[in-house]
């Protein structure tokens, strides 16, 4: 009798700290928002509005997301990458050692912008409240290219800068229906520059129940304030990335 109850205690204990994994698919339409700078000298007198330059339009982006929680842990990970491009006209002047776009001029625009975060909190309120405390770090990839349309300069930067930072997670569940908020940020000089930052995830699920997914609905904004060299180069980014999303969870 008394081996029957231990076993089964231990098959209980065992049942509980087992981890659960959600995996979601995402699907959003992203913008961004702010000015850009590069120069040679490493005096920032005025910047490029980036909507000027031709990247306002919004982007369709696919992303992917992913939860372990075990007990009080949880860890989350997402990755995602827009690609911006258009045509503008340059409001200040963009030179680096091997070349100068100067103010006024036309441009074919191009910026890519990546994103991948992995934030670890731990869970301190028990029970369908959810709230967290942890620290994360972001992964920042940043592909500017730009055009002159009448000499066909072009001047480029390329950079992906680890950013570490503080985290909460804040969440409460009723019934099949869900939201959470999982947000970073920080301010800290790195090897490459100075970045300031803040990034939040504003989710709402609603659980298939039985057939083990869920419908995901959310809002993702990020703003970042970055200067980084680049070689010999000077770049100055600050950016507000920002969109709505839909996705699809499978949970484990």
């Amino acid at each position: 009798m008394h081996g029957r109850a231990l076993t089964l205690l231990t098959f209980s204990l065992a049942a509980c700290s087992l981890p659960s994994l959600d995996v979601d698919a995402r699907y959003g339409e992203y913008s961004i928002d702010g000015s850009l700078l590069i120069a040679s000298s490493g005096s920032f007198s005025a910047s490029n509005n980036l909507e000027t330059l031709g990247l306002g339009d919004e982007e369709a982006t696919p992303s992917l997301a992913a939860q372990i929680k075990w007990g009080a842990p949880h860890l989350y990970i997402s990755t995602q990458e827009s690609n911006f491009s258009g045509t503008g006209i340059l409001e200040a002047t963009l030179e680096t050692d091997s070349g100068t776009i100067t103010a006024g001029s036309a441009v074919d625009s191009e910026l890519d912008f990546g994103l991948t975060s992995a934030i670890l909190t731990f869970d301190l309120v028990p029970g369908p409240w959810e709230f967290g405390l942890g620290v994360g770090v972001s992964l920042i990839s940043i592909d500017a290219r730009f055009q002159d349309l009448g000499s066909s300069e072009t001047i480029e930067t390329d950079e992906v800068l680890p950013v570490p930072g503080v985290a909460l997670s804040l969440g409460f569940g009723l019934g099949p229906i869900a939201v959470q908020l999982i947000a970073s940020g920080v301010s800290v000089s790195i090897d490459d520059g100075d970045v300031t930052y803040y990034d939040a995830d504003l989710m709402g699920r609603w659980d298939f129940g039985r057939f083990g997914g869920s419908l995901l609905f959310g809002w993702r904004e990020a703003d970042y304030d970055i200067e980084y060299d680049d070689g010999t180069d000077q770049v100055a980014i600050d950016m507000k990335y920002s969109g709505p999303y839909v996705g699809l969870r499978i949970s484990f």
